[in-house]
């Protein structure tokens, strides 16, 4: 353990070993970074051969220029970005935005290659300031213990996100 906090969402610890180093957030894991030289690539669920490493690496051209996150984690899905892309990452836990933008920690959103941001709230909220069909994906990673929050998954919210995206994109 290299760095542990409990704030109102639970206990936050960042871990390492084995050439790893990892974000757990209760007994959920929110991400590893392998800790070899050069660019950090995508790890355990966000790997290029899992489901959304498809996606974006073998989804339409452009898919990623205009990005939303649901929950940051390490920052993973940032190693996605493109030159010109513009990814935006809602996170309700500022804890998690410190240890994700702390290289001594990770360094997925300092090494993206797109631009990045955070916006520190709870994303449904927040994604009601962005305008409609600006978005081209929208990622929802957001985990409490092993579930998605019941809030980000109800029919309003997917509403929203149908709302936010463009006409040809995409919700995964």
């Amino acid at each position: 353990v290299i760095d542990r906090e409990r704030n109102f969402f639970g206990v936050r610890t960042v871990e390492q070993g084995g050439g790893v180093r990892s974000l757990v957030h209760g007994t959920t894991l929110h991400g590893n970074q392998l800790l070899q030289p050069g660019l950090p690539q995508p790890t355990t669920y966000y790997h290029p051969a899992s489901p959304i490493g498809q996606l974006v690496t073998g989804g339409p051209r452009g898919i990623t220029r205009r990005t939303a996150v649901i929950g940051l984690g390490t920052g993973t899905m940032a190693a996605y970005s493109q030159p010109g892309d513009r990814w935006t990452f809602y996170e309700i836990d500022p804890e998690i935005i410190r240890v994700a933008r702390n290289p001594r920690y990770f360094t997925y959103l300092r090494d993206a290659p797109g631009a990045t941001e955070t916006v520190l709230g709870d994303a449904r909220l927040s994604l009601q300031d962005s305008g409609d069909a600006e978005f081209s994906l929208i990622v929802a990673d957001a985990f409490s213990s092993d579930a998605i929050p019941t809030h980000l998954i109800t029919r309003e919210a997917i509403a929203l996100y149908f709302r936010k995206l463009r006409p040809d994109g995409v919700l995964a």
